[in-house]
């Protein structure tokens, strides 16, 4: 958990960050096919690469999603057990 948590909230951030600057990135695409700025013969090339980038995007959300759960899931099987021994210890310690 300790490990995880951390690691999740970089990845989480790091590809919110990534998503924004694709749409960004999209948008001004748009905007360059809608002015005539990108040539017929190389139109293919920037939809290939926009399609990594967003393929790209798309892994690393599922990577988020499953890291997520992992965490989810863990703490849920732990809290009974954290729950016990910290009521445990301050049974013990108030007497």
């Amino acid at each position: 958990m300790k490990k995880s948590t951390p690691e999740f909230f970089n990845n989480y951030n790091l590809t919110k960050k990534n998503l924004k600057i694709e749409q960004d990135q999209l948008g001004f695409f748009k905007e360059d096919l809608a002015n005539g700025l990108i040539n017929k013969d190389s139109l293919s090339t920037f939809i290939a690469m926009e399609e990594n980038n967003v393929n790209k995007i798309v892994n690393d959300i599922h990577q988020v999603i499953d890291r997520f759960n992992f965490i989810k899931s863990t703490n849920d099987s732990l809290y009974p057990y954290i729950k016990n021994f910290a009521e445990r210890y301050c049974q013990k310690n108030e007497k």
